[in-house]
């Protein structure tokens, strides 16, 4: 191993995932300003001389960005928050370049020692916080390189990719052999039906989404961000699910929709760095927290127009929820617990919500996440646990600590 790595003492780990350094930067094209981060948000260790440099924590996984730029140039894309992720000129370049000089199996080797990383269990994300990953060319080569190399050394993660090229069909035999090797591929294809001003790239994006389904991937329809002033109101909304419904209905595991989260990132990007509108609901939300929950009214569209032409079909409003049910386990990051209003309002299979119930955060005491928080190499002591509660009670407290820490124990509980 290079960098930090090399010399890696408990302490360190939580001193790495504490650092969290922003700079206050202006917008293009508006006045005031955004506080934007250096590194990529939740990164493990944001130095660039350090293999994980290129790993970061996001939502119910860890995700592996090697590459700084994306063809695709999606308006709100949350990647243009991170100011190692732009231009000297403040935008998101178009080409992309090697975030570090770190090769993979270096990543790896740092990866596999980090006591945030679970062997065979934790979710890992293939550019999920940095680009598309299956963008042609040395992109997609990179994707492929890492899962293979992962699956080589003995372990069986499951792999989750998000995109919006769809799988290109020279890789297909490739996906397939890692799909019998490992647990589970989960590609989730996001498309809301967002204009051309939004997502410049407008491609067919379940292009061979059956192919990745036959060679042994699950498919999930990622219908994010949807936002009725963009154009997606009922109506269109109902055209989208019909045609999902009409030519991937079969195969489709799940429906993920969502809105867009605030962030100064995305607010910069979007007002400052392109001069657009935010839909309303997200700049009511522009006071300090990252809300991204979908109107009510939306989501039983959303739930209507699904049980019309998706029957069956699971509609969950939390991502982890759709890996959670590919793995056939409890649910990730305790949503059934700490989001019960996603919970209850998803259309969830009888019998994952009998997983889920069963799970070991229904039954966790106070020695038990402390156990957890011991494993992480966090130096908190637990004073309560209470499931009604988004954290537990600690001393310092966890809601206090960076992302990366608070998500980890987060995700942890269930495991």
């Amino acid at each position: 191993m290079s960098g930090i790595q090399q010399d890696l003492k408990i302490p360190d780990v939580v001193e790495f995932a504490r650092r969290d350094a922003r700079r206050v930067v202006s917008g293009l094209h508006t006045e005031g300003a955004y506080e934007l981060t250096e590194y990529t948000f939740g990164a493990l260790v944001p130095d660039r001389e350090d293999p994980l440099c290129n790993v970061a924590m996001a939502n119910c996984a860890l995700t592996i960005n090697f590459w700084v730029g994306c063809a695709w140039q999606c308006a709100y894309c949350h990647v243009q928050g991170s100011l190692e992720d732009l231009n000297d000129d403040g935008v998101m370049p178009k080409s992309t370049r090697r975030r570090t000089k770190h090769s993979i199996d270096e990543v790896i080797d740092a990866l596999i020692t980090h006591p945030f990383f679970s062997p065979n269990q934790t979710v890992l994300s293939l550019g999920g916080s940095s680009t598309e990953p299956l963008a042609p060319g040395h992109v997609v080569e990179s994707t492929f390189d890492f899962m293979e190399a992962l699956q080589e050394r003995g372990y069986r993660n499951p792999f989750w990719i998000v995109t919006k090229r769809g799988m290109p069909a020279k890789y297909m035999q490739r996906l397939e052999r890692i799909c019998k090797n490992g647990p589970s591929v989960l590609i989730s294809v996001c498309w809301a039906g967002n204009p051309v001003e939004l997502e410049p790239v407008q491609n067919n994006r379940f292009l061979n989404a059956r192919a990745a389904h036959e060679a042994g991937a699950t498919i999930d329809w990622y219908l994010r961000p949807l936002a009725p002033a963009w154009g997606t109101g009922p109506e269109k909304l109902e055209e989208m699910i019909r045609e999902v419904g009409e030519s991937y209905g079969d195969f489709i595991h799940a429906v993920v929709p969502g809105a867009l989260r605030w962030t100064e990132g995305v607010d910069r990007a979007v007002r400052g760095a392109r001069g657009m509108s935010l839909p309303a609901s997200m700049q009511e939300d522009a006071t300090g927290n990252d809300k991204e929950d979908l109107p009510q009214e939306l989501a039983e569209a959303v739930l209507e127009y699904c049980a019309q032409y998706l029957p069956g079909t699971p509609v969950y409003f939390k991502s982890s929820c759709a890996q959670s049910h590919m793995m056939h386990r409890s649910s990730l990051g305790a949503v059934d617990l700490l989001a019960r209003h996603d919970c209850e309002m998803s259309r969830c299979p009888a019998s994952q919500r009998a997983v889920c119930s069963t799970g070991p955060a229904h039954s966790m005491s106070v020695d038990g996440v402390q156990r957890i928080i011991d494993r992480l190499r966090l130096p908190l002591r637990v004073l309560d646990w209470d499931d009604r509660s988004k954290l537990p009670h600690t001393v310092p407290p966890l809601e206090r600590e960076t992302y990366a820490i608070s998500q980890m124990v987060e995700n942890s509980l269930n495991l």
